[in-house]
């Protein structure tokens, strides 16, 4: 094992995390809930070089501008969903730049739940 080419890993949930730092790491409950191993996860996101410090500086950018834009909304939990659905859905059938980061920005206000819901054209 080791490798998985992203292309074959499931939409949903995300296997992968973005830390507010930049690190990506191995979403362990979502791989056990897809029965992925952890170390094949992890070993992707080596053989890809996704912690590379040009990356991880720009995702930690990305989740900065994400908390600065959107501090004063934390506590409305409808407020940020509508953020998160801007921030996540595609525009013009493109996923917005970051998204990953944006995933896992927006996790605690149904960031997936949301990217479940029809028409999933993020898919």
């Amino acid at each position: 094992r080791g490798f998985i080419d992203p292309r074959t890993l499931p939409p949903s949930p995300a296997l992968m995390r973005v830390d507010s730092d930049g690190h990506v790491s191995a979403d362990e409950d979502a791989c056990a809930a897809t029965g992925r191993p952890v170390a094949d996860i992890a070993a992707t996101i080596g053989f890809l070089g996704l912690n590379v410090e040009r990356l991880r500086v720009a995702r930690a950018r990305r989740w900065r501008a994400l908390q600065d834009a959107w501090a004063r909304h934390y506590k409305d939990e409808i407020a940020m969903r509508e953020a998160a659905r801007g921030e996540l859905l595609p525009e013009a059938g493109e996923l917005p730049p970051f998204f990953t980061t944006n995933r896992s920005f927006f996790a605690e206000w149904g960031g997936e739940e949301i990217l479940r819901e029809p028409p999933r054209d993020w898919i």
